[in-house]
């Protein structure tokens, strides 16, 4: 195959009796503090709703790999924990790796995956970096020889996707979660739109986005994170604007304007809930254990991008994007070290 030479840049005495100003301080303490239990048990009341919402509508289903058929990751000592980082941590104070595939709801049982995404939460649940990985990078597919990372979907279903990020970052995914990318842009229409920053004048199915911040929702939203033939930059681009929808979608429905509106916010997590289906190991209340432990907000989140040094045309395979090795080695020995913040600070461009 011919590669590319130009890459584009794609945490016990008698009591006195009170004087009437004492008394006074001790009402108020007393009412103050009754106050606080009234707010804390309505703030109380309202998380379980929310989490109840969540939980009520996710859906489990065999997502992950089982060990014998090649998905367990071992660390040099042979053992490998939960957490994936082979230090003994338990799973609450350990970093956590997810793998969201996203799949076009009206053809969610065959076809490939239109996005494939780490999301690696510290171990101090203080940020968290949303990694994408280009579809049309060749790699190798466990059993199946090289293709395009988003065939593994196609090819062997969500258990072969995870097994393949596994295997060509050698780290491990601690959860899945298969995303309806049809739902998830449907909550655009629910939140009234969400703002994004787009980098391309383009058009694509009669619809224009100018470059600059614009506002999108509904169709011109789904046609916006699918197109990627009149994007300069392709696939490359078409993974940053996914991340970027994705991102405005939790940023908007997080925010506190939405969280004061109880119901509003309460049907949003139902609804972003009812996009998402999760491994049977996740549990609800392992998910719930999650949300309270993280400490931080969607602005929290950095988006980073599998590195690839150029393109080439594979016989048989088409047009792909080929995996910058050297980089991509940094990329995994981050994740496993917990120190992604420094490999952004490395490759600030990615």
């Amino acid at each position: 195959m011919e590669v590319a030479t130009d890459l584009r840049q794609r945490r016990a005495r008698p009591r006195r009796a009170l004087r009437p100003r004492r008394r006074k301080v001790v009402l108020s303490i007393a009412l103050g503090l009754a106050f606080a239990v009234v707010a804390l048990s309505a703030i109380g009341a309202y998380l379980y709703s929310a989490t109840r919402a969540a939980t009520e509508h996710v859906k489990h289903a065999r997502l992950m790999p089982s060990e014998d058929a090649g998905g367990a990751i071992e660390s040099d000592d042979g053992k490998f924990n939960r957490s994936g980082d082979g230090t003994g941590k338990d799973a609450s104070d350990a970093p956590i790796n997810l793998l969201l595939m996203g799949i076009d709801g009206r053809n969610a049982q065959h076809g490939r995956s239109d996005t494939l995404m780490v999301l690696h939460l510290d171990a101090d649940r203080h940020a968290g970096y949303l990694i994408s990985f280009p579809r049309d990078m060749y790699v190798p597919i466990p059993g199946k020889g090289k293709n395009k990372i988003n065939a593994a979907y196609a090819l062997g279903g969500p258990e072969l996707a995870v097994r393949s990020v596994q295997d060509l970052l050698q780290i491990k995914i601690n959860h899945a979660a298969v995303v309806d990318f049809t739902g998830l842009v449907d909550l655009t229409d629910d939140l009234g739109g969400v703002t994004i920053t787009n980098r391309y004048d383009f058009f694509s199915h009669g619809y224009r986005y100018p470059a600059g911040k614009i506002t999108i929702s509904g169709d011109r939203a789904m046609w916006y994170v699918r197109e990627r033939f009149a994007l300069p930059h392709g696939d490359l681009d078409r993974a940053a604007n996914n991340r970027q929808v994705v991102e405005a979608v939790l940023a908007k429905g997080l925010s506190p304007g939405a969280i004061r509106n109880p119901s509003r916010f309460t049907r949003f997590v139902g609804d972003l809930a009812g996009s998402i289906t999760v491994d049977n190991g996740f549990t609800n209340a392992e998910m719930r254990r999650l949300a309270l432990s993280l400490r931080m907000s969607p602005d929290d989140i950095r988006q980073l991008q599998a590195p690839i040094s150029g393109f080439a045309d594979v016989p048989g395979v088409g047009a792909v994007d080929v995996v910058d090795q050297a980089a991509l080695g940094e990329l995994a020995d981050a994740i496993r070290s917990d120190d992604l913040a420094g490999y952004a600070e490395a490759h600030p461009g990615r």
